[in-house]
């Protein structure tokens, strides 16, 4: 009887980092008019979302902190109503490559680091907002397989 590993079949991808200083971004956005925002264990930046199923296998989660420091940084809308904070990082952008060449599926026409804030939509005027300036400081990676409702609705899933 053969048995099949099933760490090396092909498999969907969420790959995450949480967003750890939640306290000091919420702290921004009631000062910029939002009424509420996502719980703390919400927050967080997508690396890797691949409804596509791929061996990802020989990616180890990154274990140790990442700080963005300053940068441009945006609030924007994406979609209908999540309201987001758009940042740059060369370290996620670099990251978010190496799943895709290795086959992950990215239904998004370019890789934006964000951490969404809130659903409040257009409810909220962006156009005068500051970004928040402080460090966005986000924990280790996290690789899970996509839940089956994440990938049919991504209102579900804060990317």
């Amino acid at each position: 009887m053969r048995i099949i590993e099933l760490s090396n079949q092909p498999r969907t991808l969420f790959a995450s980092r949480p967003l750890l200083n939640v306290d000091d971004v919420r702290e921004w956005a009631k000062s910029q008019g939002f009424v509420s925002t996502l719980e703390d264990g919400d927050m967080h930046v997508t690396i890797a979302f691949s409804k596509e199923k791929f061996d990802w296998s020989r990616f180890k989660p990154l274990e140790t902190r990442l700080t963005i420091r300053g940068g441009d940084r945006k609030v924007k809308l994406f979609g209908d109503d999540a309201n987001v904070l758009t940042f740059q990082s060369n370290k996620l952008y670099d990251r978010w490559a190496e799943f895709v060449d290795a086959g992950a599926s990215w239904d998004f026409p370019k890789y934006i680091p964000h951490v969404t804030i809130s659903y409040e939509g257009e409810k909220i005027n962006l156009k005068n907002m500051e970004p928040f300036t402080g460090d966005l400081v986000f924990g280790p990676e996290s690789l899970h397989e996509l839940n089956d409702e994440w990938a049919d609705n991504l209102e579900e899933v804060p990317l």
